[in-house]
């Protein structure tokens, strides 16, 4: 499970996926957090900690995970999200700020209710139904097509024709 964060940032949800991690880890004892940068999480047996990454290296560790988990209590549009989506990995997303717009419910994502009580059983459903996993993930990497720089810049440029 890939997480993008600092454990001390309230804001983010990481103390929520701490928990949910240890109940997992419990189930599913090879269960791993890849959390980066890591800071601020307390020392646990599942918790892998990468430190500062290079943006330029992140396309890396997206690959390496089997899923991602965003469990933030506020957001703009996160480009972690973004990220995950054309690494093509299976998601868990709290329904906060622009997330909703991207990652839509049991379609390229999984959406959290917002107080995040069903964390543990969301990640559990994505750790033991592989089909779903894959299949969320295929059709997060097809959308986030639509999301890339170039097709952005398009329907930009397709807008101001219109009016002009």
């Amino acid at each position: 499970v890939l997480f993008v964060g600092r454990g001390e940032d309230k804001v983010k949800g990481a103390r929520q996926v701490a928990a949910a991690l240890e109940e997992l880890a419990r189930r599913y004892p090879s269960l791993r957090l890849l959390a980066i940068p890591g800071t601020g999480f307390q020392p646990a047996p599942w918790l892998c900690r990468a430190g500062q990454v290079p943006h330029q290296q992140m396309a890396g560790y997206y690959r390496a995970a089997d899923l991602f988990v965003n469990a933030s209590f506020s957001e703009g549009m996160p480009l972690t999200v973004i990220e995950a989506m054309h690494a093509g990995l299976a998601i868990v997303a709290a329904p906060v700020g622009g997330i909703p717009e991207v990652i839509r419910a049991e379609q390229t994502g999984l959406l959290l209710r917002r107080d995040h009580r069903d964390l543990v059983s969301q990640l559990d459903r994505l750790i033991r139904e592989d089909a779903l996993r894959q299949k969320l993930g295929k059709a997060a990497r097809q959308a986030a097509e639509e999301l890339s720089w170039d097709h952005l810049a398009r329907q930009t440029v397709e807008v101001y024709r219109r009016l002009f």
